[in-house]
């Protein structure tokens, strides 16, 4: 049987030719939209717009997804980004600790260790020692008896002329080891300093009497604790409020008075009393203060006093 082939490109067209088919019906579409009636166009029309509206909506939520999608595939690369960042100064920090210690390290092995020092005893000790507050009429009872603590050894002589005193009296003397200037204190408050020591009494001059003196600190509460102002020097008239002296910082009603805490005795600063008031004199060059002290002899039966023991193997000969 013979069998028929066809020619080359017989069926064949050419792709980039658009088909003649394809124009034959766009012809005859367009001729018969210009005989339809225009409510059958419009029909026609309506159908294609509908059809379309799906495609139209989708398109236009494509610029308002498309920043999130991009920002939800950026956000963990950025966050893998920072957490390597993060490790990598982390791994700096480390290499430059471990090279701090090599240093150390190499210091040590070429000068030896630093040798430790044995914490020495210290040469004062302070210690309290407890008294009582003799009141006026025991003191005057005391006094009437008509002895002295003082003698020869003192530089007392015959006809030496005797004065009343009027301080008052606490009962330790000479053989508890208290010394003139002493401190006096009632808790944590000053009461005054010892005047003169006797044998079983000693005198206490009161921080309200005339001739007390000492130096001592000007501090304010604040929210983060005390606050130090200023130094001065507190001093007694004989009248039941206390001067401050040498004051040229700014002080308000209310501050602190505490001792000045430079001699290293006491690990913590004692209380004087509070600021009543406050202006600056005339010449504006120093405060004018008045502090009210906190000690209040009339209410007083025990004290204590500051006694400092020396360590006699640390005294020095010279």
């Amino acid at each position: 049987m013979m069998r028929l082939e066809p020619r080359p490109g017989a069926f064949t067209e050419d792709p980039h030719r658009f088909p003649r088919g394809w124009a034959a019906g766009l012809l005859l579409a367009m001729t018969a939209l210009n005989v339809v009636p225009a409510e059958t166009l419009d029909r026609i029309r309506s159908l294609l717009l509908d059809g379309l509206r799906p495609g139209q909506m989708l398109l236009s939520q494509v610029p308002r997804c498309l920043p999130v999608a991009l920002a939800s595939s950026q956000a963990p690369a950025d966050a893998d980004h920072r957490q390597v960042e993060a490790l990598e100064a982390r791994v700096r920090e480390l290499e430059l600790e471990r090279q701090q210690l090599r240093e150390r390290l190499a210091a040590v092995e070429t000068w030896g260790r630093r040798p430790r020092g044995q914490k020495s005893e210290p040469l004062v000790v302070p210690a309290l020692v407890s008294s009582r507050w003799l009141g006026e009429e025991l003191s005057l009872v005391w006094r009437s008896r008509g002895m002295l603590a003082v003698g020869g050894r003192d530089g007392v002589h015959e006809n030496a002329l005797v004065l009343q005193s009027e301080l008052p009296l606490v009962d330790v003397g000479g053989p508890h080891q208290v010394g003139v200037g002493n401190p006096v204190f009632a808790g944590r408050v000053v009461v005054g300093k010892i005047a003169a020591v006797g044998r079983q009494t000693s005198t206490v001059r009161r921080v309200t009497d005339a001739g007390y003196s000492d130096r001592v600190r000007v501090a304010r509460r604040t929210p983060e604790g005390l606050l130090l102002i200023t130094e001065g020097t507190l001093v007694g008239e004989g009248q039941p409020l206390c001067r401050l002296r040498h004051i040229t910082e700014p002080v308000a009603t209310g501050d602190l008075i505490l001792t000045s805490g430079t001699d290293g005795i006491l690990p913590l600063p004692m209380y004087y009393g509070t600021v009543t008031e406050a202006s600056l004199d005339p010449a504006g060059r120093e405060w004018e203060v008045t502090v009210q002290p906190a000690a209040t002899a009339g209410t007083l039966t025990e004290v204590e006093v500051l006694r400092l023991d020396w360590k006699d193997d640390g005294l020095l000969a010279n």
